[in-house]
């Protein structure tokens, strides 16, 4: 797990963005995954800043499983990518392809990914501290890919095809703001500013939101099987319906409301500001 540690021009490039971010600071938190590189990327900033960085699993590498260290312009990488892609595009339930890979697909993925975030959210609260723009911001260092597949998985307003036609590049920036209530918007991308949601991107969202309710009731379902537990069993059925009902309520409203929204009607009032910052 802990992998190679950073080269000389990683450990230059680590330098680097610790001198950018802290000119952006102070911070509420500081983050970082359980790999070595991840940590040593983080340690300039949290030298300058004072700050311990607190380990988070859930933004450990999405794991490659027996195609670890193999070459991306591969069919190992090809088969690497195919899970994590259809995952942004809302098949989750969609396995990951990779033998050995202890992220068997993407529900496993987003729990262990959202479960991070939301510790970020949390802790960031607890140290409200604002950050040169007026912002409760945290930085998060985790690997690119994780970062981009999490975050396309998780905002309201996704551009899927950045991940194969601009990838985050090493020490690049993701920024995204709101919470886990009221959602997450994508600010930018590597530097690139991302606007709100079209009408389509919208839409694509609802979807999203009705589509994968059914998979991760089923997967859970199907995890219970394995509990030998009768009450376990009826537990995930019962919750798993009543996931899928919230999200077929849910679904034509959502609709409506984008429809409106693109319209012109003032009908919604938008996202809260919050947190995080996640950088690769």
């Amino acid at each position: 797990m802990p992998g190679p540690g950073l080269t000389a021009l990683g450990q230059q490039q680590a330098q680097a963005i610790a001198n950018a971010l802290a000119a952006k600071g102070p911070y509420a938190g500081i983050f970082d995954s359980q790999l070595i590189r991840t940590q040593q990327t983080a340690a300039p900033l949290a030298n300058l800043l004072g700050m311990a960085p607190q380990v988070l699993p859930g933004l450990n590498e999405i794991h490659a499983g027996i195609f670890e260290d193999l070459p991306q312009i591969s069919p190992a990488g090809l088969l690497y990518l195919v899970g994590p892609i259809a995952w942004t595009l809302g098949f989750p339930i969609v396995p990951m392809l990779a033998p050995g890979s202890t992220d068997v697909n993407g529900i496993v993925f987003n729990r262990a990914f959202t479960g991070a975030v939301q510790t970020i959210y949390d802790a960031s609260l607890a140290n409200p501290v604002v950050a040169a723009d007026g912002n409760i911001t945290s930085v998060a260092y985790s690997s690119a890919f994780t970062i981009g597949v999490g975050t396309m998985m998780n905002v309201d307003n996704p551009h899927p095809l950045l991940l194969l036609t601009h990838p985050v590049p090493n020490t690049g920036a993701v920024v995204v703001q709101g919470n886990p209530e009221g959602g997450w918007t994508l600010v930018s991308w590597d530097g690139i500013p991302v606007g709100p949601a079209s009408l389509p991107t919208a839409l694509f969202v609802d979807v999203r939101e009705l589509i994968t309710a059914p998979q991760y009731a089923a997967y859970d379902i199907w995890e219970s099987l394995f509990t030998g537990d009768p009450a376990a069993v009826i537990n995930a059925v019962r919750d798993g319906a009543d996931e899928v009902g919230a999200a077929v309520v849910q679904f034509p409203h959502a609709v409506a409301d984008d429809v409106i929204d693109a319209t012109g009607h003032p009908y919604l009032s938008g996202l809260p500001i919050g947190l995080p910052s996640l950088i690769p």
